[in-house]
């Protein structure tokens, strides 16, 4: 497992004892040959994939040493231990949150510039707060993550309000959204009628039609997972339209059964459950609307260089 973040600090404040000038890189390089990262620690991201955990940490690490004035940052991404780096280090000091906190420079990056209101609401005096254990890219991430999965939670409620013909359009849309076959008009139609052969939708691969996808949509409330039998009738269905390719998509979820049975058939059907659904509304924005964005920047050396 990667130490959890406060735990970078003082191998990454060690490294700099030498005196040299050196890039994040090479800290980061150095904390995961000190950490003795197995290669599967090496190649984990943070929750959206987008750094590897150990050198999101150390770069950070390298970050909040620098607020404290315990790094100097030169131009094009170098740093330098400071004095009171080396005092640091003398003394032996270990490194956390807590310890940060008592110089000012980092009081006035962690709190703005209105240092004396944010006393009482200064983190890190406690040793399972999460920004002791998180870098601040990994508990923005995890907050995005929990903002995501109340909204998850509110789609399928409503999903379960409304009506089966609105669910059955809803996967149409959300595959017409996903890119297969452009507009509704032109790729995809709700089916959901009786004697519809267990069929509920039809979406067209391509913007040419070239070939058909059907789609089941099941709104099972949760614990009424889809079994095997299900899966064995949607690929009899999919036989009566000579077709070996289907969606079969669900509010609730699949047994063991029906994945066994979808892995060793030869038709390509993908099973998309309640969790997968409401992920994939989210991000292809069928049932959402954008309510804030953030963006998130770091430097770009290339320019500073030329």
């Amino acid at each position: 497992m990667i130490p959890e973040f406060k735990s970078f600090f003082n191998p990454t404040l060690e490294f700099f004892d030498d005196g040299d000038i050196h890039t994040k890189k090479e800290v980061s390089l150095a904390n995961a040959k000190y950490f003795d990262l197995s290669d599967d620690e090496l190649k984990e991201s943070t929750s959206k994939g987008y750094s590897r955990k150990y050198k999101n940490r150390s770069d950070w690490a390298v970050n909040y040493l620098y607020h404290a004035g315990l790094l100097e940052r030169k131009k094009r991404g170098l740093y330098i231990i400071t004095e009171e780096g080396e005092k640091v280090l003398n003394q032996k000091s270990l490194i956390d949150i807590e310890f940060l906190e008592q110089y000012e420079s980092f009081r006035l990056f962690k709190n703005g510039k209105d240092d004396e209101k944010q006393e009482d609401t200064k983190i890190g005096t406690n040793s399972d707060d999460k920004e002791e254990v998180l870098s601040p890219t990994e508990r923005l991430e995890e907050a995005h993550n929990e903002i995501n999965e109340e909204l998850s939670n509110t789609i399928l409620n409503e999903i379960m309000n409304n009506t089966p013909d609105f669910f059955e359009r809803l996967v149409v849309d959300l595959l017409i959204n996903m890119g297969y076959g452009g507009s509704r008009q032109e790729a995809g139609q709700a089916v959901g009628k009786v004697g519809d052969e267990g069929i509920d939708g039809i979406i067209k691969e391509d913007r040419l039609g070239l070939d058909n996808i059907y789609v089941q949509a099941k709104r099972y409330k949760k614990g009424n997972n889809v079994d095997g039998n299900a899966l064995r009738s949607f690929s009899g269905a999919l036989d009566t339209k000579k077709s070996n390719k289907g969606v079969f998509i669900t509010t609730s979820d699949f047994t063991p059964g029906a994945i066994k049975h979808v892995k060793e058939s030869s038709k390509h059907i993908a099973l998309i459950n309640g969790d997968k659904l409401t992920e994939l509304m989210i991000k292809f924005n069928v049932g959402v609307s954008v309510k804030d964005t953030y963006e998130i920047k770091e430097l770009d050396i290339d320019y500073f260089e030329n």
